[in-house]
């Protein structure tokens, strides 16, 4: 029986700018958080016994990077998406004290040191995705076939490349026909 290699997902190489520009996002949106509720003394949103907690927020903005992520190839998309989907891992992060607690409190006083383990965690396991190997030949050329509309998935000359047959033309996408 043949041995099937594993292919590796293909990284992108704007990968630790993104990275850098998702936590910082994050951490930014959280200091915003503590300093606006901090000047504010501390409201509720929502009155009486509602209470819409920011996590929903989190949630939200967190949706609307992947659902920008997963809906455009465009790489200009990647940074607006990088920045809104830290905001709103900020703003999930920042309840942390309010879903570890059987009372609901959100001034719980290890919550900073839970926040500072998870960007951490966060961190070191992205810097690990970023630095474990070297950059592979296809993950320079896949950024131009998913502009270009070249099929960067499958790349069929795969073998070919290897082996020194592999061309920029196989990459490259038939012309559409037209009429009868």
């Amino acid at each position: 029986m043949p041995v099937r290699l594993r292919r590796p997902l293909l990284r992108s190489l704007s990968l630790g700018n993104l990275h850098e520009i998702l936590l910082g996002s994050a951490i930014g949106m959280i200091l915003i958080i503590r300093l606006q509720l901090w000047a504010t003394h501390y409201p509720k949103l929502g009155g009486g016994k509602l209470h819409i907690a920011h996590l929903l927020y989190g949630g939200f903005l967190m949706v609307i990077a992947i659902a920008a992520l997963v809906s455009f190839v465009d790489r200009r998309v990647r940074v607006p998406a990088a920045v809104i989907g830290g905001a709103g891992f900020g703003f999930f992060i920042d309840e942390i004290g309010k879903f570890t607690t059987s009372d609901n409190d959100y001034f719980f006083k290890p919550a900073a040191g839970m926040i500072y383990v998870a960007f951490l965690a966060l961190y070191f396991g992205l810097r690990f995705l970023r630095q474990r190997r070297e950059y592979a030949s296809a993950e320079y050329v896949a950024p131009w076939c998913c502009t270009s509309g070249a099929p960067a998935g499958s790349m069929r000359a795969s073998a070919a490349r290897h082996s020194g047959r592999w061309s920029w033309a196989q990459t490259i996408p038939a012309p559409p026909t037209y009429g009868p």
